[in-house]
């Protein structure tokens, strides 16, 4: 049997600063729960793979779009009487276009609801719903 590690893909942000009790997926694997130690489920949604290339797309388009901003500043800096305009130093000039070619965890997952409740969440599970689309909701249950 082969053995399975966990390996880090990368920070989701989160709303609650709490610790995480549980991490579940939902029967069609388009949403994951989280479960912080108060009172708190946050729910995500999983990309499809046609929006994460979208969303990338977009995102080497700006960067293309600040690098051109940022060459033309330094272009009229030089004609201002020789004063030139620093680039930011968190996005070099000289970095290239797909620098962030690859996809990170906050790209293939997006924040999409937060249940609070009136007292401490002891545990919760999606109801056995796999097609999200057809119910028209996703359905969760939830023990306090």
């Amino acid at each position: 049997m082969p053995k399975r590690s966990i390996t880090l893909y990368g920070p989701i942000p989160r709303h609650s600063k709490d610790r995480i009790v549980t991490i579940q997926f939902h029967p069609s694997g388009k949403f994951l729960g989280c479960q912080a130690s108060d009172r708190t489920v946050e729910l995500y949604r999983i990309r499809t793979h046609d929006e994460i290339r979208k969303k990338m797309a977009r995102r080497q388009k700006r960067q293309k779009e600040k690098a051109e901003k940022r060459a033309k500043a330094v272009l009229a800096g030089g004609a201002n009487g020789g004063v030139a305009m620093d680039a930011p130093a968190d996005a070099p000039a000289d970095a290239p276009a797909d620098a962030d070619a690859e996809i990170r965890a906050g790209d293939e997952i997006t924040q999409y609801q937060i249940i609070r409740t009136k007292t401490k969440v002891r545990s919760f599970d999606f109801a056995p719903v796999a097609d999200v689309e057809k119910a028209g909701s996703v359905q969760v249950s939830r023990s306090c």
